[in-house]
């Protein structure tokens, strides 16, 4: 699995070329696995964004994204306690 709760982007879409590459998106939670694509998450944005309905292509905040399709956003690994010297 690529992805995790938290931030990522958007790096595949259903149409070439996609609205949606290259948004930042907030990754919710984990759902159920699709026959076609695979693991998928629950994910929110601020902006709406394009997305497949059951009747058409509309405007949501609210939305499923393949785990193929998300780049996880992070940061350096924090340590509460980091060794900067090898001990004797």
């Amino acid at each position: 699995m690529n992805c995790k709760p938290g931030l990522a982007i958007v790096i595949r879409g259903l149409t070439h070329p996609s609205p949606n590459v290259g948004r930042l998106v907030d990754v919710v939670s984990r759902l159920a696995d699709h026959e076609r694509f695979g693991p998928l998450w629950q994910c929110r944005s601020t902006q709406p964004m394009w997305v497949r309905g059951p009747y058409g292509d509309v405007l949501a905040i609210d939305f499923w994204v393949p785990d193929a399709w998300l780049f996880p956003v992070g940061g350096l690994p924090v340590h509460d306690e980091q060794l900067d010297e090898v001990p004797a």
